[in-house]
Order: C-alpha cells, then sequence, then structure tokens
C-alpha cells in the first residue's frame, strides 16, 4: 500500500522515553505526532481519509469527536470517555479482550485491550470499500456528533456517575 500514509502517535514508556519502533525503512509510515505543530496536525486531518484510535483509555475522548466532526471515518476503541463520542453512527469499534494491566505506581486492574488482528483487518476493510463505508458514515457521523454531543450532557453523566443520580 505505498499510496497509504500512516501516522502514529507515541506515548512514552513507564520509563519515560518515547516509543521507538523498528518499522523499517518506510517513506510513508511517520511516527511520534507530538511534536508536530497544530497546523501541521490541521494539515494532517484535513488530508486522512481515516483516523483509528485504538487508545487503552481516555478521560474525554475528545480527539476522536474532533476526528468525527472534521468528517473522518474513525476505527476507534469505545470505553471510557469515548463512549461519548464512539457509537455504531459514527465509528467502527475495535473489538478489545479484557487483560489485567500493571501501571506505573503498583496499581493494576483489568483493562480492554484492543484487538490487533481485528484492528488491522477493519483498516483493510476500509481500505478496499472505503468509499462504500464512508457513505455509511459520512455526514451522519459528524450530524451526530453536532446535534448530540454536548459538554452539559457530558457533565450530568460524570457527576451522575461520581454522586449518583438527584
Amino acid at each position: 500500500y505505498e499510496q497509504v500514509e500512516l501516522y502514529i502517535k507515541t506515548s512514552p514508556n513507564s520509563d519515560g522515553k518515547e516509543d521507538k519502533f523498528n518499522l523499517g525503512n518506510y517513506k510513508n509510515i511517520k511516527y511520534d505526532c507530538r511534536s508536530v505543530s497544530t497546523d501541521e496536525l490541521i494539515n494532517i486531518y484535513d488530508s486522512a481519509h481515516l483516523f483509528v484510535f485504538p487508545s487503552l483509555g481516555e478521560g474525554w475522548g475528545i480527539t476522536c469527536a474532533d476526528a468525527v466532526s472534521n468528517g473522518l471515518l474513525v476505527i476507534s476503541t469505545k470505553h471510557t470517555g469515548l463512549d461519548d463520542f464512539i457509537n455504531t453512527k459514527t465509528a467502527i469499534e475495535i473489538y478489545c479482550k479484557s487483560k489485567k494491566i500493571d501501571f506505573q505506581g503498583g496499581w493494576n486492574c483489568k483493562a480492554p485491550i484492543p484487538d490487533v488482528k481485528d484492528m488491522a483487518n477493519k483498516m483493510r476493510w476500509c481500505y478496499e470499500n472505503y468509499n462504500k463505508i464512508y457513505e455509511k458514515y459520512q455526514p451522519y457521523a459528524s450530524e451526530w456528533i453536532n446535534t448530540e454531543f454536548s459538554w452539559e450532557k457530558t457533565t450530568k453523566k460524570l457527576v451522575n456517575i461520581i454522586f449518583g443520580e438527584n
């Protein structure tokens, strides 16, 4: 897939150092987009066809909402803060397996781990059927975000989780 560009945003390892991938010598794969400017990031969004977000968990998941509202086809996990934006009208969900994770500081819990094979299959499926899939999700996805999402609804949901319904 030489005509496909892949941008990977990494996160630091538990030792605080950046992840380094042994991706080979591919001109069309760029990683660690944390260092790009806002203007460069907007250009990446504007030129993209697909936004893939295999997150373990998000506080708010606003990057997916940005991608959907900007008209991108989205493949994402759907847990923690992402459930405010990711549903059958806005995105293609990545299957997750529950696994015990030990986080830095001795905290551990079960977490939904994205299934890489499922994600890769969905990416390939979108590539091979892009127009049909895009027509299914857009403009409905961006319309859903623009009409159904509000910070007020999200805030009420959070308050209810913390304090119970009033």
